[in-house]
């Protein structure tokens, strides 16, 4: 049987741990708050500041680009992997989603982690 613990959130919301993640985050002045609104966070941040860091997960052709829970995901719709003066051959993925109606490119560097951020392509 899975151990799961329920969080009443600040948000108002109850969330379940999946035994991977809490089932919630903490806001920057220390309030938590259950993945569905840390996802609607994200979003917002995404729309008012044009970037986003985040996780680049998967193999190619079905790459995703999300938030720490995986509540916000996009998918990747094309990539290149080029070298890169740190992280060498292949260290390098440029990939570029769509959201919103709005495109974005993405940088992730390195073989070790799954860090990667997006910005919004102007024009």
């Amino acid at each position: 049987m899975e151990d799961t613990k329920k969080t009443v959130c600040e948000c108002g919301h109850i969330e379940m741990s999946n035994g991977f993640t809490p089932g919630y985050g903490i806001t920057p002045d220390g309030k938590k708050i259950c993945d569905q609104c840390c996802a609607e966070n994200d979003k917002q941040y995404l729309r008012d500041n044009g970037r986003l860091s985040g996780y680049l997960t998967g193999n190619p052709g079905n790459m995703k680009f999300s938030n720490w829970s995986s509540s916000f995901t996009l998918n990747v719709q094309c990539y290149t992997k080029s070298w890169h003066n740190f992280a060498g051959r292949n260290g390098r993925i440029d990939f570029w989603v769509t959201w919103e109606g709005n495109k974005y490119h993405g940088i992730h560097v390195g073989n070790s982690h799954t860090c990667a951020t997006i910005r919004k392509v102007n024009g």
